[in-house]
Parts: C-alpha cells; structure tokens; sequence
C-alpha cells in the first residue's frame, strides 16, 4: 500500500526560495501546485494543503526573500533547508551575494529557523586552473568558522561535468581540472576535519568512492532527518534516487529546469543560462506551476 501524504522538494531544479518565493507563497495559499514531468512533460497536480504534505526539504543559496515567511511556514509545515556557500567567486558564481553578506544572512536563517533544520552545503568541489585542492581547503577552513554553531551538517559533492556544464567552462574561458580518485578521497577527509573542528558532521552527495572514516554517504531529502524534526513520516519511506549514488528517499520536486537566473557555471539545471534568466524576467506569481519555455521560444 501506497503511504498517505507526500514529501516535497522546492527543489533541485531551480532556486525557488531566492527567485520564486512570491510564486511559492501563492501556492501555498492556493493549496496546491502544478508540476511537469522533465522528460515526458506531462502536467501533474501535487497538495499543498499541511495535512498531505508530510515535510518540505527546501534547496537555495539565498533565503533573504523567505526569510519574513519561514516562522509562518513552520507553523504550517515541518521542513529543513539546504543552504549553498561555496565561496567559489565570479568565475564561477557571477551573480553570488558578497561573500560576508552570505554568512550573515546564513545566521539569519538560523536564529529563525534552528541549526538543526539548517544544512550546508560545501557543494560542488570545483578543481579549476585558478582553484586547487589548496584552495577548498582555505575556504572550507574560513567558511566553517564563519558558520560554527548555525549548521550542525556540511554536504560536499566534486562536480561531475555534464554536457552543459562544459560548454558553460568553455565559455567563461575556465578549465575543469579532473581530480584523482586519490585526491577526491583526501580532500573530503580533510574537509570532514575541518567541519568536525567547527561541530559538524559531514557527507558526500553521489560521491560514493569517497565515504570513508568521517564521511558518510548523504540522503539530501531524508525522511529520517524530516521525522527527526517531528514530521509523521512512517518507516520504511520509499527511496527516490535521481542519479547513481543518490541517497534520497521519495519526494514530489516542484521546480523546473532552466529557470534559474543565478548563471552559475556549474550549474546542471540549465542549458541556456540566458534563456533561464528571461524565463524569470517573465515569471508570474499566479501561474500554477514552473514551466520553462519550449526550446526556441
């Protein structure tokens, strides 16, 4: 039998919390949110009423727009949010917020919501000729300091390149240095030392050549963490991989590819970063659901 209610992810195809938090509360006060399948494109209809929704797990790299709502919203909901800071600088992350202002809005969003419900995301591990091992290092050291004591949980991942994001590299002149297995291993060792020295535990997303002592294989959207936090979520929960090593377990993700206008070169979500930011130029907060144009449009 089929469990009753349904987890949400808001979502790993685009930053709905930076760019689409008007569109978000809408549906949430509408009760419902429409969806399309990435590949068949089918439209679906998902509740957003509490009663069916059994926890939210929350994706962005900057929550400031959310930030008056999430009191409200626990109120409401039981969820967790996973925050990006990389640190990486414009080569990379062109329209990041300046690195210090990134800090203080990440403690914003502890003191509102709890350490616990906030994870940090060290992610992805980007080796290019101007950022070396070295390099993640220095910022994983600055970056746990700055966040010790708002985050009880750091997720790394090393970037898998895809089509999109070589030609993204191509194009801003950058060079993906390939890291040996060997390298891959001793810079999340080194990194799960640094994140324990500052009170956190950390894992690897689709990473799993690289669990070892001090690194545990993660399950971004995770019905345990959710029934930690007091969500009603029963054993057993299905798992939903996306990807080869991915340890998620089932939700409905409510986002759409290429409608993030963040640009950031790694970014698997968009073919067309210019075609993504004009989708968010045009977007309206009372459209049902996220769905970018057809290609060519």
């Amino acid at each position: 039998m089929e469990p009753a209610g349904h987890i949400i992810s808001v979502s790993r195809r685009t930053d709905v919390p930076a760019h689409y938090a008007e569109w978000f509360l809408a549906r949430v006060r509408q009760g419902f949110c429409e969806y399309v399948h990435p590949f068949s494109r089918k439209r679906f209809r998902v509740s957003l009423r509490p009663a069916d929704v059994l926890g939210i797990v929350f994706w962005s790299r900057d929550y400031r727009p959310m930030l008056p709502h999430l009191a409200a919203l626990l109120e409401q909901y039981v969820f967790y949010c996973h925050l990006t800071l990389t640190g990486h600088g414009p080569a990379l992350e062109p329209n990041a917020m300046p690195l210090e202002t990134a800090i203080a809005a990440a403690r914003d969003v502890a003191r509102l919501i709890g350490p616990e419900k906030l994870v940090w995301r060290f992610d992805p591990v980007v080796f290019t000729q101007s950022g070396s091992a070295d390099d993640t290092l220095a910022r994983m050291r600055h970056l746990a300091h700055e966040l010790e004591g708002a985050t009880r949980h750091c997720v790394i991942s090393h970037m898998s390149p895809y089509r999109r994001q070589a030609r993204a590299f191509a194009e801003r002149g950058l060079t993906w240095d390939e890291p040996s297995p060997e390298l891959r291993r001793e810079v999340a060792a080194r990194l799960a030392e640094v994140a324990s020295q500052h009170g956190m535990t950390l894992s690897v997303c689709c990473n799993a050549d690289v669990v070892g002592p001090g690194v545990s294989a993660a399950s971004c959207v995770s019905a345990h963490r959710l029934r930690s936090l007091g969500a009603l979520i029963p054993e057993g929960w299905p798992r939903g991989p996306s990807r080869a090593s991915c340890g998620c377990d089932r939700s409905v993700d409510i986002g759409a590819y290429d409608t993030c206008p963040s640009g950031c070169a790694y970014c698997y979500a968009n073919q067309d970063h210019a075609r993504a930011a004009a989708y968010h130029r045009a977007h309206d907060a009372s459209w049902p659901s996220l769905v970018p144009p057809a290609e060519g449009t």
